[in-house]
């Protein structure tokens, strides 16, 4: 890439001949950087390479973004798309799930496990209860994920079946089976019931309290619950009402913008390089 051709080389002999390598101690400090920078709206439908090549005419300019808005993961730098977030998620449910039919054990199950209808035994064990109370023919689906804080767990997509055997917003108390990861290897849970069920896009994972100013962030991927109080929130509530954000309203808000440097500062930039010597 440019990023690379740009910096100071050296040589690096080896085995299979001599190369000529970047001197990976030339960097730039961000800090120091005093240029005016652009705000341009762009999210994950767009790589960095393409808004490079769009703005720069250059796609191996991309390098410029992580400069101008101080990141270091161009993975992390981009919102997701709405339109495409909706697509990819909208068949997965979030869910609850307890050890009696009466929703007063509730279990949690790990990443990775399966969900399956419940099947009552017949015959003798060694042919059927072995496996467990499910069908190695019938249908099921993946936990992608889990929060151990307050037992919500997601499924993908259920495969097998010409219809959903959880269904969002219906009924609680679907009777079924869960083969889990252990440290043992995996496990079979016989019996488990649903209890409250919605689609994941309507997952309340942010709730605002405008009295004092804090929001709490349930995050799907993790068992942790943060609390930002950096300003307070002004939302259309009363005073003392907490406002529930669901997933897609927290993809739906995140700001879309990012920082971009002129094109006629790319000089500057490369300029700015800066190699640290050593004796």
């Amino acid at each position: 890439m440019k990023y690379f051709e740009n910096l100071p080389k050296k040589s690096f002999v080896s085995t299979i001949g001599t190369f000529e390598i970047s001197d990976f101690f030339t960097y730039i400090d961000s800090d120091t950087i005093t240029l005016p920078s652009d705000t341009i709206n762009i999210d994950s439908k767009t790589t960095l390479l393409e808004a490079a090549y769009t703005i720069y005419q250059d796609a191996n300019s991309f390098w410029t973004f992580m400069l101008a808005n101080k990141k270091i993961n161009p993975f992390d730098l981009l919102q997701a798309n709405t339109t495409i977030f909706k697509q990819n998620n909208e068949q997965k449910i979030n869910f609850l799930l307890y050890l009696d039919q009466a929703g007063n054990s509730g279990i949690a199950y790990p990443q990775g496990s399966v969900i399956m209808p419940y099947t009552e035994n017949s015959g003798y064990s060694a042919e059927w209860s072995s496996v467990g109370n499910f069908d190695l023919n019938g249908p099921l689906a993946v936990i992608e994920s889990t929060s151990f804080y307050d037992g919500n767990m997601v499924i993908k997509g259920q495969k097998g079946s010409t219809g959903d055997f959880v269904t969002p917003d219906g009924p609680t108390g679907d009777r079924l089976c869960v083969i889990y990861p252990s440290a043992t290897g995996y496990q079979i849970q016989k019996s488990v019931y649903t209890g409250i069920k919605k689609k994941y896009l309507s997952k309340v994972i942010e709730l605002k309290k405008p009295e004092d100013g804090k929001s709490i962030f349930k995050d799907k991927f993790s068992s942790f619950v943060t609390v930002d109080e950096k300003q307070p929130i002004s939302v259309p509530v009363e005073p003392t009402q907490t406002k529930e954000i669901s997933v897609i309203e927290t993809i739906e808000n995140k700001s879309k913008n990012i920082l971009a440097y002129p094109a006629s500062e790319l000089g500057t930039l490369q300029a700015s390089f800066i190699t640290v010597k050593y004796n």
